[in-house]
């Protein structure tokens, strides 16, 4: 199984690219993810490093490099909403998308993992985290707060699906057209596409079309501590789909933490084993310490994996 490193955890500040290679030189990894918070100078100069040093790209990170006009302050998967009801904003989604295609075309195909997009509704996840933390769980105001906003979410929810999917009918052509494969991610809040039940409607929608599934662990575990998915129901329903993970601790409703410094990989069940890369995805500011911590638990959990497999 491939483990890879996203470049996610060097996105505090703007560095260039012999920072972000002197950073990694000391990680044991098969591959890296390139996170949209990188400049377009560092990402190529980046591309050329890692090329010279046989160092395999797994997957760019939508909308990666910054697009232009975009400060490094903003750089984000979100910067432009592929639903949005706001054809201008749309279309520039479409556009830097596809220009994120056109450099995995470059780079001999890497996947491209994508955000798609959210509705608006304000979903108050600053105040739900907040409370969760101040009451340390689901608390019934807690409850009774989401199922508002949810509602609220589920109101406007087909119009921006259906933008999300007109979004989707280009950047999918454009990328079959030249042979790259669009994951979508789960996401994160309740209020950002798709919804979790949409995942079996566009891949229906799109069947034939070069889109996957990209898992990310510790979006899913926070949602199944807010009581809004059960358990494993993402890989169980999309594992067919499947093209990659993202990996990182979970604590409560905070993600995004080094292996061992929240209480998801306490359950030996978090993953399983797949052809794919696991992309550790750590915040912004992760000491380098912390990383090569994080990637050496990733082998040995993998290993644990593999080795039950034989034995079974």
């Amino acid at each position: 199984m491939l483990v890879g490193l996203s470049t996610s955890w060097l996105g505090d500040k703007e560095r260039s690219w012999r920072e972000i290679v002197s950073a990694m030189a000391d990680v044991d990894i098969d591959g890296v993810e390139i996170n949209y918070r990188i400049t377009r100078e560092a990402f190529f100069g980046l591309v050329r490093e890692l090329k010279t040093r046989s160092v395999r790209i797994f997957s760019l990170h939508n909308f990666t490099p910054i697009p232009e006009g975009i400060p490094f302050h903003r750089a984000s998967g979100d910067v432009f909403n592929m639903a949005s009801l706001d054809q201008d904003e749309r279309r520039l989604a479409i556009r830097w998308t596809s220009k994120t295609i056109e450099l995995a075309n470059d780079l001999e195909g890497p996947a491209v993992v994508v955000h798609c997009g959210k509705v608006d509704v304000d979903p108050e996840w600053d105040t739900i985290r907040a409370l969760y933390r101040k009451e340390k769980g689901v608390s019934e105001s807690i409850k009774t707060l989401l199922d508002r906003k949810i509602s609220e979410c589920r109101q406007v929810h087909s119009k921006h699906l259906d933008a999300l999917l007109k979004s989707l009918d280009e950047i999918l052509n454009y990328a079959s057209h030249l042979e790259i494969t669009v994951s979508l991610e789960n996401r994160f809040s309740f209020h950002e596409l798709p919804f979790y039940e949409d995942f079996d409607f566009i891949f229906n929608e799109f069947e034939g079309a070069p889109v996957t599934y990209w898992h990310d662990i510790g979006h899913e575990a926070v949602n199944v501590e807010l009581g809004l998915i059960e358990p494993g129901f993402c890989l169980q329903r999309f594992r067919h789909k499947l093209s990659g993970f993202h990996v990182h601790d979970v604590e409560g409703v905070d993600d995004h933490l080094p292996l061992g410094r929240g209480n998801l990989f306490a359950d030996n069940g978090v993953l399983e084993s797949f052809d794919v890369p696991y992309i550790l995805e750590l915040k912004a500011g992760t000491d380098c310490k912390h990383v090569v911590e994080s990637v050496g638990k990733l082998r040995q959990f993998l290993e644990h994996i593999g080795n039950a497999e034989k034995g079974s």
